[in-house]
């Protein structure tokens, strides 16, 4: 009996192996894949007879021969058309969705404005796109939903919610109970981290692996990988920068509500008496040099890159990646944020790392990311290369 457990052990771990190699690689043949991974080409074979039924993998044509001759090997793919998985990214004052095939692709993506903070009309809007957005032209249909939350989440439950009052809701089981999918909740700043470990940009191949994702947005959040994996903390409260406190003499104040973008605005509101200032206008003043914007921008940079410096000190990552659109808009400020880190004089590096153009979408790419790996039970301890 042993040893059969032994040998099933050994065969799913086989497996998952040469799945990982597929995954990773557009196109391979099985003598590439041996030679990456060391198993002797009749394991593949068999393993890919397996993959092969359960339609995880396609035949995409031959490769080239050898120098000697020969047949020409058969180049593998990951199916990107076994299934489709739909992402939500959950805001303030926005639902984002997005569908992609299993590899990574997009298909499609949604912004619909939220004007109330009821999280049964979210639930109750969330199944309806489900629904709307159906893919056909997979073999097996929805796979799974990933959600992206602004918040705590532990055991794929939400503990705290800023923003949307899910009090009694177990968005989780709704979900999975309505479509018979994997379903799975991710704290935001914790999704743009996965996508940023996941997601190699063509151009830029660097990567690191133990580095920072720093949110800034409603709040501020932060994603942390250590060794590759996300570093979640007690009851999954890691990351939660923005509730930190500030001391002012008699008064306790949370960071995120003096330095989050959210802050600023508000700030930059109330200086041109405008209380309902969006980003995009906060955006226009501060190209059209309007110096009361610039002046507190300029002081918002400080705070922020004192706050970039701390983080530095306390985790002394590889690198730090900042997630903000106004600085992503506007690359006067990123420099800035720069110049003003560097300054502090840090007796370790400080690597920080601008946004990235698809910041809109990193954490329904993260969501992607996560939920992929649950269905094909690859853990953060396989390294995996999603398409973008």
């Amino acid at each position: 009996m042993a040893a059969s457990i032994n040998h099933n052990e050994m065969r799913n771990a086989n497996e998952k192996l040469v799945l990982q190699q597929i995954f990773n690689n557009r196109l391979i043949s099985r003598t590439q894949i041996s030679k990456n991974s060391g198993l002797h080409k009749s394991t593949i074979s068999s393993i890919f007879d397996s993959l092969f039924d359960k339609n995880l993998i396609v035949e995409v044509g031959e490769g080239e021969s050898t120098n000697v001759g020969g047949r020409k090997p058969s180049l593998i793919s990951f199916n990107k058309k076994y299934g489709y998985i739909i992402t939500f990214d959950i805001g303030r004052r926005h639902l984002r969705m997005a569908n992609f095939y299993m590899n990574g692709q997009l298909i499609n993506y949604k912004s619909i404005p939220i004007t109330q903070n009821s999280g049964e009309i979210i639930l109750s809007l969330i199944k309806k796109l489900v629904v709307e957005n159906a893919i056909n032209d997979t073999i097996f249909g929805l796979q799974g939903i990933g959600l992206s939350i602004t918040g705590v989440i532990y055991k794929n439950k939400i503990t705290y919610s800023p923003f949307v009052d899910f009090s009694g809701i177990d968005l989780a089981t709704e979900l999975s109970n309505e479509f018979n999918v994997h379903t799975i909740l991710e704290n935001e700043a914790n999704l743009s981290a996965i996508y940023l470990r996941d997601f190699i940009e063509p151009n830029n191949p660097q990567t690191y692996e133990n580095f920072i994702s720093v949110d800034i947005h409603n709040g501020i959040g932060v994603g942390i990988i250590i060794h590759n994996e996300l570093y979640r903390g007690i009851f999954g409260g890691a990351g939660e920068y923005g509730r930190s406190i500030l001391i002012d003499r008699e008064n306790k104040i949370l960071t995120e509500e003096l330095f989050s973008e959210d802050a600023l605005i508000a700030q930059a509101g109330q200086l041109s008496h405008n209380d309902a200032l969006e980003r995009n206008e906060f955006l226009v003043m501060y190209e059209e040099k309007n110096p009361e914007i610039i002046y507190i921008t300029k002081k918002w940079v400080k705070n922020i890159a004192q706050i970039l410096y701390n983080l530095f000190q306390i985790f002394a990552p590889e690198a730090i990646y900042v997630n903000s659109r106004i600085i992503f808009h506007e690359a006067e400020i990123y420099k800035d944020l720069n110049s003003e880190l560097v300054a502090l004089n840090s007796p370790i590096p400080t690597n920080l790392i601008e946004p990235k153009k698809d910041i809109e979408y990193s954490t329904l790419y993260g969501a992607l990311a996560l939920v992929t790996r649950s269905i094909l039970d690859l853990s953060d301890n396989f390294e995996l290369t999603f398409s973008n």
